[in-house]
């Protein structure tokens, strides 16, 4: 699954992205924005890229039991 956030045009910097199994949290600038999901995600398997004030996330789905 893809996530693409697009961050305030005032925020300096990159955001710290915690992603757990049901959400990411995105914290910038005194800011903190939770995510819920609606599905599983394998956290060590994801991955992101911020540029240019837009974070694209790589979201590994847990396999179906």
């Amino acid at each position: 699954a893809y996530l693409t956030v697009a961050l305030p045009t005032h925020v300096a910097g990159n955001p710290d992205v915690t992603i757990t199994e049901e959400t990411v949290l995105i914290s910038t600038a005194g800011s903190r924005a939770p995510i819920q999901l609606g599905f599983r995600v394998v956290p060590d398997s994801c991955s992101l890229v911020t540029r240019n004030g837009v974070v694209d996330l790589t979201l590994v789905k847990e396999p179906a039991l």
